[in-house]
């Protein structure tokens, strides 16, 4: 019998591939020829690998977070599930994981960006204990479209 447990682990350089087709088997859109290109993610594992996270069932990548640090702040990038693997805990587990490793480091302040219209991104992380502020703007600065 298959074991259907989830599997959390650190990601790595070769889940590159993977990555990137559960985000668009998921729906989100990448920039490969900017913040999601191989070089990009390579830093990026470089400077906080250890708060982005796989979650795998059965060997297969059901699930990411890309999570990050400012020293004060925790925050969970990238939150993706496969959609053969929703419904399943899979985005809490990683949330989950992503809060110990933020309490391992002293960080008590966790917070994530979601899109307005992504309501099941925006029930999961109330799910997991996240309340929404009406309070806040989002401003970014870019230097091109794919950044």
């Amino acid at each position: 019998m298959e074991s259907n447990s989830i599997h959390i682990r650190p990601l790595a350089e070769s889940d590159y591939d993977a990555l990137v087709a559960l985000w668009v088997a998921g729906g989100l859109g990448i920039k490969p020829a900017g913040r999601e290109s191989p070089q990009a993610f390579a830093r990026q594992l470089a400077e906080q690998g250890e708060f982005m996270m796989a979650a795998e069932i059965r060997g297969r990548l059901a699930g990411v977070v890309l999570g990050s640090h400012d020293g004060r702040k925790g925050w969970a990038n990238r939150v993706a599930v496969h959609p053969d693997f929703r419904r399943r805990g899979v985005g809490a587990a990683l949330l989950h994981a992503l809060d110990c490793k933020f309490e391992e480091h002293g960080i008590q302040v966790r917070a994530a960006l979601v899109f307005h219209n992504n309501t099941a991104s925006r029930a999961l992380f109330e799910k997991c204990g996240y309340t929404r502020d009406e309070g806040v703007t989002y401003y970014s600065k870019r230097p091109g479209p794919d950044a």
